[in-house]
């Protein structure tokens, strides 16, 4: 999860909690259903004034999706290590 750096700690790790908890209540469950073949994803999110979570943008996680904040040649090992 990336956030604005100048962020006070506490803000950053609200809108932390707050992607994550969205992620797992919302999100895997309708990628990781039944019948489902997504595996490996990029997703963007937002969250709106009233902090409600927003799924932005889809992604497959292969080099032939753009990476606007990364380069698939210099970061690869970093994205695609185990957590």
């Amino acid at each position: 999860v990336q956030v604005k750096p100048l962020m006070d700690a506490k803000t950053r790790d609200s809108i932390v909690n707050s992607i994550k908890s969205f992620y797992k209540d919302k999100v895997a469950p309708a990628l990781h259903g039944e019948g489902s073949n997504f595996t490996q994803y990029v997703a963007d999110f937002a969250i709106d004034t009233n902090g409600k979570c927003w799924v932005i943008e889809l992604n497959p996680f292969q080099e032939s999706t753009d990476g606007a904040m990364f380069s698939w040649s210099r970061e690869k090992d970093l994205l695609t290590k185990e957590p």
